[in-house]
């Protein structure tokens, strides 16, 4: 196992953790809505992990597809869980070593 790998590991399962106690903690969706749209600054960080998930997506669909990987799949992973599904993404088809070198697979050219 690579060090990227590693590491993707140790932030997938503690926020895996994490996610489920936070989904459970809430009551109803009326009491997520007013805690989500209590305080402006809360509105803005929405905004902008909305920005990064769009972005992501993109890069997701393109390097699914140059990888052979099902982009679709990942990209609804990502609708439903977040960035658990990204870090899944990254785990298996990103941070693996190639057969032709040593360095994680991330640093190989894209092929056009």
């Amino acid at each position: 196992m690579t060090k990227a790998r590693a590491l993707i590991l140790a932030v997938l399962i503690p926020f895996i953790v994490f996610t489920d106690i936070a989904v459970f903690s809430i009551n109803s969706l009326s009491e997520l809505w007013a805690a989500l749209t209590n305080h402006l600054m809360v509105v803005q960080i929405i905004i902008d992990f909305l920005i990064v998930f769009t972005l992501s997506s993109i890069w997701l669909w393109h390097d699914a597809r140059q990888r052979g990987a099902n982009p679709i799949f990942y990209l609804t992973l990502m609708l439903v869980t977040g960035s658990i599904g990204l870090l899944i993404y990254l785990y298996i088809h990103v941070f693996k070593k190639t057969s032709a070198e040593n360095k994680p697979d991330i640093y190989r050219p894209a092929i056009p």
